[in-house]
């Protein structure tokens, strides 16, 4: 039998109850969960899936609207990793050539960067034409 830390995905099922759902125990620990802690809930419409992660505090969605993805995407990596800004969760596509968009929710609890100023530096990037940044 494999153990925890050896699988890739563990699932299990639950039910809602009162708008609620339960998390088993064996999950709660491994994500160092208790009574209190904040989780940035997603959830993606297309796929009808939620995702939960676990944060401390400081959290942004940023969104970036694209003419290349892979080419700008290096970049604005680039940015956040010298702004010491985690990314929590990414996801992108292209609608169609020269159109394309990236989403992704970032911890801001390390950073010493400015909002104001990661957009500035963000639509510098030659492939950016928006950038968005909403603060949790």
């Amino acid at each position: 039998m494999l153990t925890m830390e050896k699988e890739l995905l563990v699932g299990s099922i639950t039910k809602v109850s009162d708008n609620k759902i339960h998390l088993p125990k064996e999950i709660m620990e491994e994500l160092n969960l208790s009574e209190g802690k904040s989780v940035l809930v997603i959830y993606k419409p297309t796929i009808r899936r939620i995702i939960l992660v676990p944060i401390t505090n400081g959290v942004a969605k940023l969104i970036l609207s694209l003419r290349d993805l892979p080419e700008a995407i290096s970049e604005v990596t680039s940015i956040l990793v010298e702004s010491e800004i985690k990314t929590l969760y990414t996801t992108g596509m292209c609608y169609r050539k020269g159109s394309c968009v990236w989403e992704g929710f970032i911890d801001l609890s390390k950073t010493k960067t400015d909002l104001e100023e990661l957009k500035k530096r963000l639509s510098l990037v030659e492939d950016v034409f928006e950038v968005r940044i909403d603060h949790y």
